[in-house]
């Protein structure tokens, strides 16, 4: 039998508006999503100079940040590298007109949330951003919101055979003590997996943990499987993960 610990402070939050910053070359694609977004209540900053996005100089701080540059570009990843740094990193969707898969899985492993082509609909690019603000809240609760103390509130952590997961700072610490950086996608599978050791869990579920729901869902969590699979080997943790042959994945129980 492995050991579950899950800790976790619900704190009351009040509710405010999603601040999403575009980034973009595109200034009239960008422009028309800026307006469709703003009209659902959300607070769309712009930019198209990169230097003045990564300084942080909007208010406020971005909830969710959506690239609009070719993904093998320079801009792109670099961008994506400067918000998965943070302690609490927002959101990180990006857009593509054309791209291989190789540059996909590049952002994915980078730490991007979601990538997407840039021919769908406003609509389904504001239910991918939902998705998003959902899993952004239900991990970073109380990001502006701070205790008495100056201490944000906590979620708590989730302990797995000798693996803690800590749902605020999107980091697992390993056996070993070693710390582990997890894309916000990560954590979430390792969050289901690790609260319900020994059920299998289809590709399906493990989509809908994330917030996906397209054709490619089932590639996607294959994708971020391995990645996880690769960052627990190099603790000496490789079978951590479980395949349920023709179903998905599961941690041992």
């Amino acid at each position: 039998m492995h050991d579950i610990n899950i800790t976790t402070d619900h704190s009351a939050l009040p509710s405010h508006k999603s601040s999403i910053y575009i980034i973009s070359n595109d200034n009239g694609y960008t422009n028309d999503l800026s307006s469709y977004l703003s009209d659902f209540d959300y607070l769309v900053h712009l930019y198209n100079d990169i230097p003045q996005l990564l300084e942080g100089t909007g208010t406020p701080p971005p909830d969710i940040v959506i690239v609009d540059l070719p993904l093998a570009s320079s801009d792109a990843s670099r961008i994506v590298r400067h918000y998965y740094a943070m302690d609490v990193a927002p959101c990180l969707l990006l857009l593509s007109s054309y791209s291989h898969d190789i540059d996909i899985i590049i952002m994915l492993e980078l730490g991007a949330d979601d990538v997407f082509s840039k021919s769908v609909s406003f609509r389904e690019v504001l239910a991918r951003t939902r998705a998003a603000e959902r899993r952004y809240k239900a991990l970073t609760l109380g990001r502006t919101l701070y205790a008495s103390n100056g201490s944000p509130p906590r979620l708590g952590t989730v302990s797995y055979s000798g693996w803690v997961l800590d749902l605020d700072r999107l980091t697992l610490v390993s056996p070993r003590s070693n710390q582990v950086m997890l894309s916000r996608s990560e954590l979430q599978i390792l969050l289901l997996l690790f609260r319900s050791p020994g059920t299998r869990f289809s590709r399906t579920d493990l989509s809908l943990s994330i917030g996906r729901t397209d054709d490619d869902s089932s590639r996607h969590i294959d994708s971020i499987v391995v990645r996880l699979r690769r960052k627990l080997a190099k603790e000496g943790s490789d079978t951590l993960i479980k395949t349920a042959p023709g179903t998905g994945y599961f941690c041992k129980g």
